[in-house]
């Protein structure tokens, strides 16, 4: 595992592990060299563990100069054992460091044994390695000599440049998270104490207690707790600490003021290289949170009222609608005309079963056929004219007259009425209408009627349609104006009003913007302006920058609004005049929109 994965608690660990691996190695070294000659035997023993210690090894004599070195020492500056045979103390330590090594080599060879920390050796290609250094006086042949055992720390200190980033950074995060309290908690071996090894500076902010009264007195925080949690936060923590599993709960907090929060704490247990329990933990407030769950459970209970009146209310009307239908068909069915409906291609979808007794078909015979394939012979290229007339208005029709064949090949008059229906977003589906048989009818107005008569009574008739048409007509206008003079009316009383306040409010400069704009817009609907700026085919954009000069913005302030350089506004100015004819001529483009409505 890279260091820069580990975690804070994993790279203390192992730097305690280190440093007493380096004391235990020191000791066995200085115990076996330090304080007496040498005796016979015991020097091949010695030059084995010389040889194969871990750690570099030179023997210099009381002038610094090097009798013996291990390969470790070779290894570490970069020489060979020759080289280094030819060397003293001074030739491996930077300028800056000799003072020190100087004076702690004096002392091993005055018979102190002693550590230098935190020093730095030169290799032969002119790096500097950190190392720390042990020297003691060794007794050799009557002569007092000086042995140092260099340690490498270089992997060490990387550790702890590694340890300081991550105790920096999670101090700058712990201390600069906005909703959360950062905190460490040591419960002991047993895992039953508290106490706090951290706590971030939030605390004051959650807790109204300052960290050292908290490092001080845990219980500062922990009576917070409601009472009614108290015991549910301990059986929880009992839990995670016998799994080693991560502890998350909501838990309510009675602060010093009086006011309850809600708090959300997580933390994850571990095990220090002490035995104790360590509880790493954050604490986040999820007041307004539960406050919106809370108020969002409302909603949805309420929606669910809602909901449940309504299903009850569609399925009476789907009731409803079921019996009026039965009602229909029944009407339908009794009349003495057949009854149809048509799609937008003239084909038939529906007819009632009163054709059986009229043309003899039974109704599913005509579905998915047109009314041409009944027809006597001559009348679809008669009726033809009339049919396209009716499908290109989408008009309705009255009385029209036309002959089929019946089943058995017998001519059958008939009148047929019908309208067109359309979709709810104006789209036309097709005709509904009915037939009524005339052949009686006809056969005796035949007898009587000559055929100037037939004619002034088809004249008649059209009359009739044409006076009811420019009825339906003129009253469709008459509606359309009432309901124009009721939106404007509504608009004026109903909704301007509260505009008008609003903007008499303490309002941003962007949110005045927008109601100024809905006011200027609902002005606007009122007036002929928008009609009139839209004849002149105006572009959106420019229609937006009108709307805007017109309420008397400035081009820093509607390129603001639109989110467009000033540049463009200038254009689209322009582009204004010119398609109002504006161009070369002095007149002030806001005061001739305002003369449009």
């Amino acid at each position: 595992m890279k260091d820069s994965d580990k975690t804070k608690s994993q790279l203390i660990d192992e730097l305690a592990s280190l440093r007493r691996k380096v004391a235990e190695l020191e000791r066995s070294a200085t115990g076996a060299m330090s304080g007496h000659e040498l005796p016979g035997g015991l020097d091949e023993r010695y030059r084995t563990l010389f040889e194969h210690a871990s750690d570099a090894i030179i023997v210099a004599d009381s002038e610094g100069n090097f009798l013996d070195v291990n390969r470790k020492a070779e290894d570490l500056l970069g020489y060979g054992r020759e080289e280094l045979l030819g060397m003293r103390v001074t030739d491996i330590h930077p300028p800056e460091e000799l003072d020190r090594v100087i004076f702690h080599f004096s002392g091993a060879v005055a018979g102190r044994t002693d550590s230098l920390h935190d020093t730095r050796v030169l290799r032969k290609d002119g790096t500097a390695v950190p190392v720390d250094i042990t020297g003691c006086p060794v007794e050799y042949q009557g002569k007092v000599l000086a042995q140092g055992i260099f340690r490498n720390i270089a992997e060490r200190k990387k550790m702890e440049e590694a340890l300081r980033k991550s105790e920096k950074q999670l101090r700058l995060l712990s201390e600069n998270l906005a909703d959360g309290m950062v905190y460490q908690i040591n419960s002991g071996a047993d895992g039953r104490q508290r106490s706090f090894t951290y706590v971030s500076p939030a605390v004051e902010r959650f807790h109204g207690v300052k960290v050292e009264d908290v490092m001080m007195d845990p219980s500062l925080v922990y009576d917070q707790v409601d009472e009614e949690y108290q015991a549910a936060v301990a059986e929880s923590e009992a839990r995670s600490c016998a799994t080693m599993s991560k502890f998350e709960m909501d838990v309510p907090f009675r602060l010093p003021s009086g006011d309850v929060r809600w708090r959300r704490l997580i933390a994850l247990p571990h095990v220090h290289s002490d035995g104790s329990l360590m509880w790493d933990g954050i604490e986040l407030d999820i007041t307004e949170r539960r406050e919106m769950e809370e108020e969002l459970k409302a909603h949805r209970d309420h929606l669910s009222k809602l909901v449940e009146e309504r299903t009850a209310r569609i399925t009476q009307e789907v009731a409803r609608r079921k019996e009026k239908e039965e009602q229909y068909l029944a009407l339908v069915e009794s009349i003495k005309e057949w009854v149809w409906e048509m799609n937008a291609d003239l084909v038939h979808t529906y007819v009632s079963p009163r054709v059986r007794e009229i043309l003899g078909y039974e109704p599913q015979e005509f579905i998915g056929r047109t009314p041409f394939d009944f027809m006597a012979p001559g009348e679809p290229e008669r009726v033809a004219p009339l049919v396209k007339k009716v499908l290109s208005g989408k008009e309705q029709f009255a009385s029209v007259r036309t002959a089929a064949l019946h089943k058995n090949g017998r001519v059958v008059y008939f009148e047929a009425s019908g309208r067109p229906f359309f979709d709810e977003k104006g789209n036309f589906l097709g005709y509904r209408g009915s037939c009524h048989d005339i052949t009686e009818q006809k056969k005796t107005m035949d007898a009587l009627e000559d055929r100037e008569r037939e004619l002034t009574a088809k004249s008649e008739a059209l009359g009739e349609v044409n006076a009811a048409l420019k009825a339906l007509l003129r009253q469709r206008e008459e509606d359309r104006e009432e309901l124009e003079a009721r939106l404007v009316s509504n608009i004026r009383e109903m909704v301007l009003p509260y505009i008008h306040k609003m903007q008499k409010d303490k309002l941003d400069l962007r949110h005045r913007t927008y109601l100024d704009i809905v006011a200027a817009n609902l002005n606007e609907i009122m007036s002929p302006f928008p009609n009139t700026i839209k004849q002149l085919n105006f572009t959106p954009r420019e229609i937006e920058v009108a709307s805007l000069i017109k309420e008397g913005r400035t081009t820093k302030e509607i390129a603001e609004f639109l989110g467009i350089a000033t540049s463009a506004v200038d254009s689209h100015r322009n582009n204004i005049r010119n398609k109002l004819g504006l161009s070369n001529k002095k007149i002030n483009l806001r005061s001739y929109l305002l003369s449009l409505g």
